[in-house]
């Protein structure tokens, strides 16, 4: 049912009280879409208007204009169930943006971002047996994760760059480092220290957990490969200020 279920995520208003209480910007939502990016009939406010619409609405771009920047994302729900590809939530489609990381997408601190979400069936879904709909029931969540500005490369959302570090508290940051280490099953392996590969030092702290993981912030730009005991490393060494997991495979000596 999942490639079936139309989803649709936009932004619903915000409130920046400056860190201090106030508030300025807009009002917070009512998870209701307003007339901008709503291109159905009827008033999307309206309980009534808009469950019609969206019963009728065969994709998202039949009730929502799904190019508008305030629509974040928008599709099936299988294809937002898609965690290999997080979605940015950008204060400059909605909200006020951070003085010392301007052009970037990082909140001023005090903003509270409303979001607004709607998942639906449409009445008709060409091609399937509405008894086999019937019988059918998706479950799923959705998550929100925080990163700090300062610790943002490439402001994706992903844990600093060139051209962000200017903002305070950033202190001897580079870049960031993730990805995993895998033997030659694709099975990981655990309990690897990542390895400079100018200097041949141990990254402190940089360490694979239980699923064969690592990722850390701050270290020296440069390259850096795993050393294992008992393995030897035969896949490429992993470089900082990526947005991109690095496997690094393994083999037994």
């Amino acid at each position: 049912m999942a490639e079936h279920t139309n989803c649709v995520i936009w932004y619903d208003g915000f409130v920046d009280d400056g860190g201090v209480g106030g508030g300025a910007g807009s009002l917070p939502g009512n998870n209701r879409p307003d007339e901008g990016i709503w291109v159905a009939a009827g008033d999307p406010t309206d309980d009534d208007d808009f469950e019609a619409a969206l019963d009728k609405a065969e994709s998202p771009s039949d009730a929502f204009d799904t190019a508008s920047d305030l629509v974040i994302a928008s599709g099936t729900l299988a294809d937002l169930s898609d965690t290999s590809n997080p979605i940015l939530i950008d204060s400059r489609n909605q909200g006020d943006t951070a003085e010392d990381f301007s052009g970037t997408a990082c909140y001023d601190d005090g903003t509270v971002q409303y979001l607004g979400c709607v998942c639906w069936l449409p009445r008709n879904v060409a091609g399937v047996d509405d008894n086999i709909l019937q019988t059918d029931r998706p479950e799923y969540q959705f998550g929100l994760a925080a990163v700090q500005c300062r610790d943002n490369v490439d402001d994706d959302g992903i844990p600093i760059s060139p051209e962000v570090a200017s903002g305070p508290g950033e202190g001897d940051v580079d870049g960031y480092i993730r990805g995993e280490v895998q033997d030659a099953d694709a099975n990981p392996v655990v309990d690897v220290d990542m390895v400079d590969v100018d200097t041949g030092l141990v990254a402190a702290t940089v360490r694979t957990n239980d699923n064969g993981e690592f990722g850390r912030v701050g270290l020296p730009t440069g390259s850096y490969t795993a050393e294992v005991d008992g393995y030897t490393t035969f896949a490429t060494t992993v470089a900082l200020g990526t947005n991109e997991t690095k496997v690094i495979n393994v083999a037994v000596e």
